[in-house]
């Protein structure tokens, strides 16, 4: 198990380099010297290649999980993994680049598709681990020769618990996009999200242990 989460530890952190220096070429083009906030005007083809770029690197992360595990259970613990060390290295090298952020509660654009999510970086950074967190606890559970089937159940409890904490990243959307700075995220809603995904996950080793 630590022989899988060495490589894609280190997938991860050569994702999040790459990811880290396009944003860094971006920010000296763009916004040199200045605030990521209010939003610049990004020429249209430009936006393109970075929606692009968005979308491809989710695709990567989704080939690398899906050739490196034998099960279903265990590549989607893989991508999870893969996702949230892309996620944490991102920042680290942005921070080792730029200075930024210079703190946690530091606003940022996370995604673009299909509009700007919005949220300070320790909101994904929250959403990261417990993504690694669960990839470490579905690898553990298979090692024991537990069965981990993914259920109907497992996908619609995933997409009801990520419900709120995406709300609370599109909160601010609006404002950006009208060329405002944000000013409020809901913590609230992303703890809520976070909370349901923790307790369906205990909800289903229990579940499992007492089938075994």
């Amino acid at each position: 198990m630590i022989h899988t989460f060495f490589w894609l530890t280190l997938f991860g952190m050569a994702l999040g380099f790459f990811e880290a220096s396009v944003v860094v070429y971006l920010r000296q083009l763009y916004y040199p010297g200045a605030a990521l906030f209010p939003l610049q005007v990004i020429p249209p083809e430009i936006l393109k290649v970075e929606l692009l770029r968005e979308f491809f690197s989710l695709v990567l992360i989704l080939a690398a999980a899906m050739m490196s595990g034998r099960f279903k259970a265990t590549r989607f613990a893989n991508f999870l993994f893969i996702f949230g060390a892309w996620d944490l290295f991102y920042y680290i090298f942005l921070r080792v680049f730029l200075g930024w952020p210079a703190s946690l509660l530091d606003w940022d654009i996370l995604f673009l598709i299909p509009v700007p999510w919005v949220a300070p970086v320790l909101a994904p950074v929250l959403c990261s681990l417990t993504f690694i967190a669960f990839a470490v606890l579905i690898h553990r559970l298979a090692r024991d020769g537990w069965p981990l089937p993914i259920t109907m159940m497992d996908c619609l409890a995933a997409m009801v618990a990520s419900l709120p904490i995406m709300v609370s990243f599109f909160l601010e959307t609006r404002t950006v996009l009208d060329g405002g700075v944000p000013q409020k995220y809901s913590w609230p809603l992303l703890l809520l999200g976070l909370a349901m995904a923790w307790g369906y996950a205990v909800y289903r080793i229990k579940q499992i242990k007492r089938f075994e």
